[in-house]
């Protein structure tokens, strides 16, 4: 049987009384080997380090400093790719516009009547697109 083993049968065939006794004795020992012995160095208020410390430090904060760099010129790339994106789709629908409506000039003489007539298209694009009365 270990000494753990040992610790708890005794525990366990203790009264509530005995318990608490030796649980106190147990605490007031642990806080007097807690208490500090010696008192600590005092810290100064300035620790200079060495040129070691201080260049793996300026390393690192350049390391930060390019990374954000980077970053930045990645963001600004993808507004600018963002911008381009935006400007060739508002083309393209300005140009389908212009061609659904030059193509309504074409097949509907009667130029009161063109808006009341709606392109439809198939999904799949296999069927030929319809002018619609609305």
């Amino acid at each position: 049987m270990g000494l753990l083993d040992r610790l708890k049968s005794m525990v366990a065939d203790m009264n509530e009384d005995e318990k608490k006794e030796f649980f106190e004795e147990f605490e007031k020992e642990q806080k007097g080997e807690d208490a500090p012995e010696e008192q600590a160095p005092e810290i100064p208020d300035v620790i200079e380090l060495s040129e070691e410390q201080t260049q793996s430090i300026n390393n690192l904060r350049e390391s930060i400093i390019a990374a954000k760099l980077a970053l930045g010129k990645l963001l600004v790339d993808i507004e600018e790719m963002k911008s381009t994106g935006i400007s060739e789709l508002k083309r393209n629908e300005d140009s389908l516009l212009q061609t659904v409506q030059q193509i309504k000039s074409e097949m509907i003489p009667d130029p009161s009547l063109l808006d009341s007539y709606m392109i439809e298209l198939s999904l799949d694009g296999t069927s030929p697109a319809k002018l619609v009365k609305q």
